[in-house]
C-alpha cells in the first residue's frame, strides 16, 4: 500500500503540482492534472485498520547430556546430530552419525527462539485530496464574481444614460 501512494504522490508531482497527498475523483480514480477551475480540492483522510500480529516461536536445543558425562553442544540449528520431533514442544532426539557410537542421552537443554515478535493491532490513517466538480450554480456564481464587478460597471453607465435619456424627456415635454 505504501508503494502505490508514494507512486501517486510521485505521478502528482511530476504533474507540477505541489500537492502531498494524491488527488482522487469521486469514483476513487487518481487524477494526475485537475482541472480547479472546474472543480475544487478537499482534504480527507480514511483509516487503515491492521490485525495484530502473533508472536511465532520455536525451541532449539543448545546441548545434549550423555549418560558418560560428556556434554554436545549444538553451534547451529542445522546440526546433523540433532533429530526434530517436535520443535514446537521442545522435543528432540540426538542421532549418531555414520560410522559415530550409538550414544545414549540422559538430557538436553532446549531454549525458545522467537520467530516473529508480537506487532500489536495499530490504525493507518491516509490522507488523500478529493477533488470536487462545482455544480452549474457554483460554475455560474463564480463567471458571476470573476465579471461582475466590469458588468456592475456598464449596467451602471447605461443606467445613468438612461436617466438621462427620461430626463432629457421629462425635461423637453414640460416646454
Amino acid at each position: 500500500m505504501d508503494e502505490l501512494l508514494e507512486e501517486n504522490i510521485e505521478s502528482v508531482e511530476d504533474t507540477g503540482f505541489s500537492y502531498e497527498y494524491p488527488i482522487l475523483d469521486q469514483d476513487n480514480q487518481e487524477i494526475t492534472d485537475p482541472d480547479l477551475k472546474l472543480g475544487y480540492l478537499r482534504k480527507e483522510e480514511f483509516n487503515i485498520h491492521h490485525e495484530s500480529i502473533p508472536e511465532q516461536w520455536h525451541y532449539k536445543v543448545v546441548s545434549f547430556r550423555f549418560t558418560d558425562g560428556e556434554v554436545y553442544k549444538i553451534e547451529d540449528e542445522n546440526d546433523p546430530h540433532v533429530k526434530i520431533i517436535d520443535s514446537q514442544k521442545g522435543i528432540f532426539n540426538y542421532q549418531s552419525l555414520d560410522g559415530e557410537p550409538e550414544r545414549t542421552i540422559v538430557g538436553q537443554t532446549i531454549a525458545p527462539v522467537i520467530d516473529n515478535v508480537l506487532v500489536p493491532a495499530w490504525d493507518e490513517i491516509k490522507t488523500f485530496y478529493r477533488y470536487v466538480p462545482y455544480t452549474e450554480k457554483e460554475l455560474s456564481d463564480k463567471e458571476f464574481l470573476a465579471n461582475g464587478p466590469a458588468s456592475l460597471a456598464e449596467a451602471q453607465e447605461t443606467i445613468e444614460d438612461l436617466l438621462l435619456v427620461i430626463a432629457d424627456l421629462l425635461g423637453g415635454s414640460e416646454e
